[in-house]
């Protein structure tokens, strides 16, 4: 769809709010197409305050029918940590895995774990949906849901409705970043800073944390990664112009590419 116009943003500035891990697979493929990529991470992903709960989920591993993965984040750490416990890879090839997101999918695959189930849409609230159309049982099933600190409650509660004894251990947290250059801020007051980019809730908080929303110039367009970061915007009072369909980085570029685009092709 873009290779015609390989410098489609050309002239744009874009703000990324993610964290620098995460930001410079982003900023490499909006650079390809022309964009000036700023970084302001709202926030930092460190390893948990006491790994007592994870070590205790991993000592009892053989334990669990699935365990389920909710970021490429979540799978690192905890891989890293089974793998410094020494416990047999083995039995994780016996225990079925799901993954939202097909980048939670590949980082898995690099494990050399495959993947038994995945959303079609990279979404808590479709994960449970495809679980119940696929006709999957959850009651008794015992889950493993290793995930960030300030992770939400929904998955764990929605599976337990269903009947599913569900484990959650915090495998790393997310801290706010606390300090804005000056010259992020004089962009973002004037206007020069055309899309700011938020990939999850926690970086559109933390973002206003830092950001008092008077130095937020009217013409700047936010993008969301996806629904849920999209209604914790909404809630803080901020309208996001562009989502992305499929909620991944790559969706993000392509959902600020189509906008440019479109744009483009707009009669004057």
């Amino acid at each position: 769809m873009f290779t015609r116009q390989k410098r489609v943003l050309a002239g744009e500035k874009i703000l990324l709010t993610c964290a620098l891990e995460q930001a410079s697979k982003i900023k490499e493929k909006l650079e390809k197409f022309g964009a000036e990529v700023f970084n302001l991470p709202t926030i930092r992903i460190v390893p948990p305050k006491s790994y007592r709960h994870l070590d205790e989920a991993i000592g009892e591993i053989e334990n669990y029918q699935w365990i389920i993965f909710t970021s490429q984040n979540a799978v690192d750490f905890f891989f890293q940590r089974y793998r410094k416990k020494k416990r047999p890879w083995e039995i994780l090839r016996k225990i079925k895995i799901g993954a939202i997101g097909p980048a939670t999918r590949k980082k898995i695959k690099k494990y050399h774990l495959e993947v038994a189930f995945e959303p079609k849409k990279y979404t808590s609230r479709e994960l449970v949906k495809n679980f119940k159309s696929k006709n999957l049982e959850m009651r008794g099933t015992k889950i493993l849901l290793p995930r960030a600190d300030i992770a939400p409650e929904w998955l764990p509660q929605k599976l337990k409705k269903f009947g599913a004894q569900v484990t959650r251990v915090v495998a790393y947290r997310t801290i706010r970043e606390r300090k804005v250059p000056f010259r992020i801020k004089k962009m973002l007051r004037t206007g020069e800073i055309d899309f700011v980019i938020f990939t999850s809730s926690s970086t559109v908080k933390n973002f206003f944390s830092l950001i008092p929303k008077e130095y937020l110039h009217p013409k700047i367009k936010f993008v969301s990664i996806g629904p849920v970061t999209t209604e914790t915007a909404k809630e803080l009072g901020l309208k996001i112009k562009i989502q992305a369909k499929e909620h991944t980085t790559d969706g993000l570029v392509k959902a600020i590419l189509r906008n440019a685009d479109d744009h483009r092709r707009r009669p004057e």
